[in-house]
């Protein structure tokens, strides 16, 4: 049986995507002979809704055990043809990302669904991003300030110490917004969210990180007695995704970066216009303008977080 979860996302992508005639052919690929009437018990000239025709169909894969098979149909199905028409199915790489929490990935090279070896939060892709494919995305750059001090007070191998475990610290946090590391360099890095709700989720990592960093910083076994701050700019926009994510050449990247590194303060936040604009209120609230940065507006965190 599909986790409910999942189930309930296909079934929607599925009605917003596919008629009833196309979720039938998608039965008769899988299972030689489907008809939504014949499952559900109707005359043939009774109209079936696409959610009663998607619901019937993957409730019929789960009693025969094919439910591997229809994830890996779908997957493959999508921008190809289906009854002359291309199919789009609006949702797919979010279907794949729940795969992951599922226990499951769908192999590329082997075009098979097959077991999670892999730690999900380590997928750049995180499991589903297609290679060329443009996803709307929000970036997090962060600096640690004053690296070039810090290295300069305590040595190198020191201030490495003192990143690896800062790294760790950041990773942990990332994972409860479903971020990804994208490039790192030791003292600061680009970090990806995407999927619904990728922008608050974005931020409300950069608010609990800065927010955090205190307590990083009163740890005993720190490896140096040195005070962390950091500087976090956050961007919005449409990326073209690649395998090799640290090659990626994106304007949102860019500006986010930019943004961290000469509008933001020591332990700050800033966000570009696009970003605050997708935000609920209440994270707007927390927000103040920051003038104009590269013919962009901005805004930064209003409070003290450290």
């Amino acid at each position: 049986m599909l986790d409910p979860s999942l189930h309930n996302h296909i079934a929607e992508m599925m009605t917003k995507s596919l008629k009833p005639d196309q979720i039938d052919e998608l039965g008769c690929l899988l299972m030689n002979h489907y008809c939504s009437h014949t499952i559900l018990g109707l005359d043939s000239h009774i109209t079936v809704p696409t959610r009663k025709a998607a619901t019937a169909f993957i409730q019929e894969c789960e009693q025969k055990g094919y439910e591997e098979r229809l994830l890996k149909l779908l997957i493959e199905i999508d921008g190809n043809q289906l009854l002359g028409k291309t199919v789009n199915l609006e949702g797919i790489e979010e279907m794949r990302n729940m795969m992951l929490y599922s226990g499951l990935v769908y192999d590329e090279k082997k075009r098979k669904i097959r077991k999670l070896r892999e730690d999900p939060s380590e997928l750049s892709n995180w499991g589903a991003l297609k290679q060329g494919k443009r996803y709307d995305m929000t970036i997090a750059s962060v600096d640690i300030v004053g690296n070039s001090a810090i290295v300069k007070k305590h040595g190198i191998k020191k201030a490495e110490k003192l990143y690896f475990r800062f790294w760790a610290f950041l990773r942990k946090v990332l994972e409860d917004y479903d971020g990804r590391i994208w490039n790192w360099a030791g003292d600061g890095g680009i970090l990806a969210f995407t999927f619904k709700g990728h922008q608050q989720r974005a931020v409300m990592f950069a608010l609990e990180v800065q927010s955090l960093i205190g307590v990083f910083n009163a740890s005993p076994d720190k490896p140096v007695n040195e005070i962390i701050r950091l500087r976090i700019g956050l961007d919005t926009g449409k990326i073209k995704f690649a395998d090799e994510t640290g090659q990626i050449v994106s304007e949102t990247i860019n500006y986010a970066a930019h943004l961290e590194k000469n509008g933001t303060d020591p332990g700050s936040i800033s966000v570009s216009d696009e970003l605050i604009g997708s935000l609920p209120k209440s994270l707007r609230a927390l927000f103040k303008g920051n003038g104009v940065f590269e013919e962009r507006k901005t805004w930064k965190y209003k409070g003290a977080l450290q």
